[in-house]
């Protein structure tokens, strides 16, 4: 992660990948922050196919998926000491779905797993998923390969 202090990161706006950013940035951590409209995240990474941008910070989930389906992208690594809350939203008006998920969570609040779920966990691991990863292609800074992904779709916003 040292090899990041000059680099460009690209981030999506209104979100909490940006206050991260922005926080790395102030510390020195990074160079410069690239913001990218909320729903053109997938030109982000188009654009670190190309070169553009050094890395993308998204969300362990997020990138996860961004590895899967872009050939040459992977994980650079994991930005320590910085947990970000995930949470699902859905209609309050679909009062089907509403009353199955309160009646998972009265389930989990009885059995206790609720509260087994909220404690404070002291791992680190990048498979927790909720951690912000930094996304980089093969040949991009820190590797020793000069490819490029070259398979890179527009992707639209989920």
């Amino acid at each position: 992660m040292a090899d990041l202090k000059g680099a460009t990161v690209g981030v999506q706006a209104a979100t909490t990948d940006y206050d991260a950013a922005i926080a790395m940035q102030q510390a020195g951590k990074i160079g410069t922050v690239r913001v990218y409209p909320f729903s053109r995240i997938g030109d982000a990474i188009v654009d670190l196919a190309a070169g553009h941008v050094d890395a993308v910070m998204k969300v362990f989930p997020v990138a996860a998926w961004f590895v899967r389906e872009t050939p040459g992208l992977r994980i650079l690594g994991q930005i320590p000491d910085d947990p970000q809350p995930l949470g699902i939203g859905f209609s309050r008006s679909d009062t089907r779905l509403v009353g199955v998920v309160n009646g998972a969570l009265d389930g989990m609040q009885r059995n206790g797993s609720y509260e087994a779920l909220a404690a404070p966990k002291q791992a680190s691991s990048m498979s927790t998923g909720c951690a912000y990863q930094l996304l980089m292609t093969v040949g991009s800074r820190g590797t020793s390969s000069t490819a490029r992904a070259t398979n890179v779709r527009r992707w639209k916003a989920w």
